[in-house]
């Protein structure tokens, strides 16, 4: 089962910005607000993503991600998104 472990860092300033060499805006939206799983859907503007995590045991959880066409995901945002889309860079 593949896991996900979740890493987390304080940011104390901008400095790593100057490290940072591509950038890519996803947009992305929740199909469920279940504590028990999240799936979401994710695009970038030519590829499209649908990920399911499981609840976080410890700082792990299952998670699954499959690429899905561009129009699949977009209807899926449009039709089926819970919530404000949220788009970030």
């Amino acid at each position: 089962m593949p896991l996900e472990i979740e890493r987390k860092f304080l940011v104390a300033d901008d400095s790593w910005q100057s490290a940072s060499q591509d950038a890519t805006d996803l947009r992305q939206g929740y199909l469920n607000l279940e504590q028990r799983c999240s799936i979401r859907v994710r695009t970038d503007g030519r590829r499209g993503w649908l990920n399911n995590k499981g609840a976080t045991i410890g700082a792990e959880r299952p998670e699954y991600e499959y690429e899905i066409p561009l129009a699949d995901a977009e209807q899926l945002l449009q039709r089926f998104a819970v919530g404000p889309l949220v788009e970030k860079t």
